[in-house]
């Protein structure tokens, strides 16, 4: 079966990316870590989201973790991997280098949503966004 995601699907997407790496950021900074942890958890999940838009795959509603992992996963070995990997203590630099681990992957799937629903692609926005924790 072949998910069709709209331009408000990938425009919803991507402003809880951004609210996920916007709060991170203040509870880190704040010393709030299992709360920054928290948003860092959820951005996990939105990629994994994301990767499943771009396969055409029907995504888990948001905060299911169903057919993330195991047998029943859309995503591929080098996904999964990098999903595993994105983790970090409570300490608040290790939470701002694997924010900026993830910015890459999430550039590259909006540059995919930009080209499949024919948008600009906003990078000066997604820089903006992760700016203040570089």
């Amino acid at each position: 079966m072949k998910y069709d995601y709209t331009t408000q699907d990938y425009f919803d997407w991507r402003n809880k990316c951004f609210a996920h790496v916007h709060e991170a950021y203040r509870r880190a900074m704040r010393g709030e870590y299992y709360y920054s942890l928290h948003d860092l958890d959820a951005l996990r999940q939105l990629m994994a989201i994301g990767w499943y838009m771009e396969k055409s795959a029907q995504p888990n509603a948001y905060g299911d973790w169903a057919k993330i992992e195991g047998s029943r996963t859309k995503l591929n070995k080098s996904e999964l991997t990098l999903l595993a990997s994105w983790t970090a203590s409570r300490n608040a630099n290790e939470i701002m280098k694997t924010l900026l681990r993830i910015k890459p992957y999430f550039i590259e799937l909006c540059r995919h949503f930009s080209r499949r629903l024919s948008l600009s692609n906003d990078e000066g926005l997604i820089n903006s966004v992760f700016h203040r924790i570089e």
